[in-house]
């Protein structure tokens, strides 16, 4: 290219040729572009984290319903009252399974009032392989529901935040 002069005032004139001399800014070395990146990164990881640790709670919560557990009847022999962020209790179940006598203990993780008292009939899932993995049909509900909100509010809500 030939070079032009460019007159910017009346005494100063500008020789152009149509090339720059000096490189554009490198946003690399600035210190917000470390981190913004190094919070892009924990970020990412963060949403990782969340929607493992919430597929892990939801596979094991769903467990009985793709491992081939069989329901059987039981019955309800006791119940275990205790406190930790509200009242609850453990329920103590027996039950039949190939041609044995079985007893578990289910946590249903919910109020104590709408469990069944001792001595009434319920239907259990059971995993053949492990006996004392037990869920009791029809109360397993809040379980579920749980997992659910453990992944909305691990993995989903603060994605909106970044």
């Amino acid at each position: 290219m030939k070079p032009e002069f460019v007159q910017l005032t009346k005494s100063v004139r500008l020789r152009s040729d149509g090339r720059t001399t000096v490189k554009p800014p490198v946003w690399k070395d600035l210190p917000l572009r470390r981190r913004l990146g190094q919070l892009r990164v924990i970020t990412t990881s963060f949403f990782a984290f969340a929607v493992v640790i919430s597929a892990i709670a939801i596979v094991q919560s769903t467990h009985p319903y793709w491992h081939g557990h069989v329901t059987v009847p039981a019955t309800v022999t006791s119940r275990h009252f205790y406190s930790t962020r509200g009242a609850h209790c453990d329920l103590n179940v027996s039950f039949t399974l190939a041609s044995q006598l079985h007893t578990a203990t289910y946590d249903p993780a919910t109020d104590s009032t709408e469990l069944p008292i001792p001595g009434s009939a319920v239907v259990v899932s059971v995993s053949p392989a492990d006996p004392s993995r037990v869920v009791i049909v029809g109360l397993d509900g809040y379980r579920r529901s749980l997992d659910v909100l453990y992944f909305f509010v691990f993995a989903v809500f603060p994605s909106f935040a970044g």
